[in-house]
């Protein structure tokens, strides 16, 4: 275990670092407040600031999870001893003995590495040498602690992942220093050591998305006329916006059924959820009329089980995939088709459209009924 003394300033030094992290001002020094009582029981707050006007804070309502880690031990001169877990993280705490220290410091020389030993310590499974306790969030406020029995230390904290329908909300991880005092916090002018620390949940948001499928049955097929070609266009809007427009096809050499997803080139989905889509056969082939259509997606019945059903509003979920259903058969005409092209433009690096491919070929499908 790796021991280092800090000087009582430092101490407060440390703890402005945590506290500066989120309030945005610089770091300062002070006097010694008085050695450290390791015997005290420590009370650490997690809350929402004050006129947060975050998605997260505007959107957010239930609970996130913050778990707490003890990355070095104090004694009741200030000497810090790094923990036995993250003994070999190469944490370097002497960042913090220096009088211009840095919160851009202290994340790549204590934050960064120590989140890196937690990959390898608790990333297979859960592991009880961490604390936890939930904030609660609602309306835009929210706050949770937890108390903690003789507690003095560095503790690296790190607010866990939570999600709603729209969005993903990350959290800013760092460290604190427990005790603190009111002139720290900048509560009051005290300089003695306050034994309840608390720090702000710092947030982001990245969009969720989510699937979105055309599935087709063809409930007659004429071969004298050829392929029978079906053209669709996929349009989603969000808080009135316009947000995702395309064009898709399939392909009929047989009755049968097919499907393809809404999806960007290696699978992954690209409408954000919340979005309210409109899928439109535009094109119902020559002589096939359309006889059915609906939106479906697999929700939870009363016993909680899941079962397609039928939606009336058709919004995009990113934890489910809808899927615009629909049919059609022969009209005994005797149109003849054809294949339906998308053509594929990418713009270049000189701002030119090329042509980088079409629709045929790469979705048949000998597999499928009904054939791409």
């Amino acid at each position: 275990m790796r021991k280092l003394g800090f000087k009582g300033k430092n101490l407060i030094a440390i703890a402005v670092v945590a506290v500066m992290a989120m309030s945005g001002f610089g770091v300062y020094q002070t006097q010694a407040a008085g050695s450290v009582d390791t015997n005290a029981k420590v009370t650490i707050t997690a809350k929402l600031a004050e006129g947060d006007d975050s998605l997260f804070a505007q959107r957010y309502t239930g609970q996130v999870e913050v778990r707490l880690y003890k990355i070095a031990t104090l004694d009741s001169t200030g000497k810090a001893t790094i923990t036995d877990n993250f003994s070999d993280a190469g944490i370097d705490l002497d960042t913090l003995n220096s009088s211009n220290v840095t919160v851009e410091d202290v994340q790549k020389k204590i934050v960064e590495p120590a989140l890196a030993a937690l990959d390898n310590l608790y990333g297979t499974a859960d592991n009880t040498d961490y604390k936890s306790f939930n904030v609660n969030v609602n309306n835009g406020e929210g706050s949770g602690n937890i108390e903690l029995e003789k507690g003095a230390g560095i503790y690296l904290y790190v607010p866990q992942d939570v999600t709603d329908s729209r969005y993903t909300y990350s959290f800013t991880s760092y460290i604190l220093f427990a005790p603190s005092s009111e002139y720290i916090s900048g509560e009051g002018t005290s300089d003695t050591w306050k034994y309840d620390v608390s720090f702000y949940l710092k947030s982001s948001a990245t969009p969720r998305l989510g699937y979105l499928g055309i599935a087709k049955s063809l409930k007659t097929y004429n071969e004298s006329l050829g392929t029978a070609s079906f053209v669709y266009t996929v349009e989603a809007k969000l808080d009135g916006k316009t947000v995702f427009s395309n064009v898709y096809a399939l392909n009929f050499n047989k009755a049968g059924e097919d499907y393809i997803e809404v999806a960007d080139e290696d699978g992954n989905p690209i409408i954000p959820a919340g979005a309210e889509v409109t899928v439109t056969e535009e094109y119902t082939g020559a002589s096939y009329k359309m006889t059915a259509t609906s939106y479906t997606m697999n929700q939870p019945d009363e016993n909680g089980n899941y079962v397609t059903k039928t939606v009336d509003t058709p919004v995009i979920d990113a934890d489910e995939v809808l899927v615009a259903n629909f049919t059609n058969d022969y009209d005994d005409e005797l149109q003849v088709g054809g294949i339906s092209v998308i053509n594929t433009f990418e713009l270049n690096s000189n701002d030119e459209y090329v042509y980088v491919g079409n629709n045929i070929g790469n979705n048949q499908s000998e597999d499928n009924e009904g054939g791409n």
